[in-house]
Formats: C-alpha cells, sequence, structure tokens
C-alpha cells in the first residue's frame, strides 16, 4: 500500500492509492505550536500500521516534517520518503533556483500536464495563490501571491475600525455594507487578478493561450463564481502528482 501526503503551509492532506488511483483519505490544519499527541491523534488512526507500506511525502513545513518522520519509526511498517524535484525527473525547470521550488508545485505541474498535455496554466488557491505555467514540458515559472485568508486576515487585523467582521458572500461589485464590501474586494479582487495574471501571461509566453486552465486548491470555490476564463477543476491536483513520482 502506498499512502500520499501533503504538508502544506497550512494544512495536511492525507490519501492513498487504490488500483492506480488517488483516494483522499483525511484533511486537517497545522497547530500554531508543534504538538506531538495531536498528529498523533489526527494522522496515524488512519495508517494500516500492521500492513507494510510506503508513504511518499511533499512538504513545504520542514520542522513538521521531522516530527513525523522521527514518530513513524515506531512503526516499522510504515517506509517514508520525502520527495524532492529528483523524484520528478520529466519536468524540467526552467527557472533561477530550482531548490527553491516547493515540491508541491512540481506536484502540481506534473499532475496537470499529465491529465491535459501541454500547455497547461495551474492555479492553486491555497494558503498563497500561485499561477504557473508548463510549456512543452518545461515549467515556466510561478506568480505567488498572498492567499484569500491571509489578505483577509491582514485587512481586518491592519484596520482598527473593522474588527469582529464576518465574511459574509456579496452578490455585487458595490457592495451595501462592511461585509459585502469586504467580501466583493477580497474575492472578486482575487479573481480579477488571477484572470489579469493569465493575460500578461499570455504575453510572455503566447503558447499558453491555447493552454488548458486548470484550478485546484482549497479556496478554489470562492474565486471560481468570478472567474472570467474558463477552468478545469481538479481537486487533490498536488496528491495525485505525488502519486506521480518516480520512486
Amino acid at each position: 500500500m502506498t499512502y500520499i501526503l501533503d504538508i502544506g503551509n497550512t494544512s495536511i492532506k492525507l490519501g492513498t492509492m487504490v488500483d492506480g488511483n488517488v483516494q483522499f483519505l483525511s484533511f486537517f490544519d497545522h497547530l500554531r505550536s508543534i504538538d506531538t499527541t495531536f498528529y498523533q491523534r489526527h494522522l496515524f488512526p488512519l495508517l494500516d500500521i500492521n500492513t507494510p507500506a510506503k508513504l511518499l511525502i511533499a512538504s513545504v513545513q520542514p520542522t513538521i516534517t521531522k516530527l513525523l518522520l522521527n514518530l513513524l519509526t515506531k512503526y516499522h511498517s510504515i517506509t517514508p520518503l520525502v520527495l524532492t524535484r529528483d523524484h520528478f525527473p520529466s519536468l524540467n525547470l526552467d527557472i533561477d533556483i530550482p531548490d527553491q521550488l516547493g515540491v508541491d508545485l512540481i506536484a502540481d505541474a506534473v499532475a496537470a500536464r499529465h491529465q491535459f498535455n501541454s500547455p497547461v496554466v495551474i492555479v492553486d488557491v491555497g494558503t498563497a495563490t500561485k499561477v504557473m505555467a508548463v510549456v512543452d514540458d518545461h515549467f515556466k515559472g510561478v506568480s505567488i501571491s498572498p492567499g484569500i485568508m491571509s489578505s483577509y486576515k491582514a485587512l481586518i487585523g491592519g484596520a482598527s475600525l473593522l474588527h469582529d467582521i464576518s465574511f459574509i458572500p456579496s452578490s455585487t461589485v458595490y457592495g451595501k455594507n462592511t461585509e459585502s464590501s469586504i467580501y466583493s474586494g477580497v474575492i472578486r479582487g482575487h479573481a480579477a487578478m488571477i484572470d489579469g495574471l493569465i493575460d500578461q501571461g499570455y504575453q510572455e509566453y503566447p503558447s499558453t493561450k491555447q493552454a488548458t486552465l486548470v484550478l485546484t486548491g482549497g479556496y478554489a470555490p470562492l474565486v471560481l463564481p468570478y472567474l472570467r476564463h474558463r477552468f478545469m477543476i481538479v481537486n487533490d491536483l498536488t496528491l495525485q502528482g505525488i502519486a506521480m513520482a518516480n520512486v
């Protein structure tokens, strides 16, 4: 059995390979502080520690990864492997410092390219919002901006008159109250940013005008109704990419 673990900036996703397909198992957010019992309680019951298994890990959280690796040494039937870009040799990274690119983004790119061929533009709406382009098996680069909730929390935290404001959906661009105005600005504004980045990317790489646009990430449903471009929605894209690692 092969388990797949995506350790992101905010949360952890766990899946498994079932008959060659990725099956999502669980999702939970990190604690603000490292708590061994928290990860034992939320993660370990999902692992069949009595069956020999492989655990593929893509992580952008070294401290949490180290903690989990130390815990897993207690269960000899689980063999963890922390993935690097070297586990995805089919993707060429046309960027200045390849080691700076998170393996989660590499997994996104590999999975999207495999499912839709090239070119593809992937938008991952998570803790940060990433817009990345893959052309002819080459990862051309990525735009990284603060995510939806990061932007919302920064706005609320930095404005003394906006404390305790609810994040309530709005049906209009021009809000009629504080809640609807913030929702419009954060969500519709985020969608407009994504559309704008894709359009600007067309100027850098004209071939992306024919690209399949792929949308993923936990906050993707919030922006989807306001996006001008048409997207293919792929849940758990990162898990799918992790499962495709060359191991």
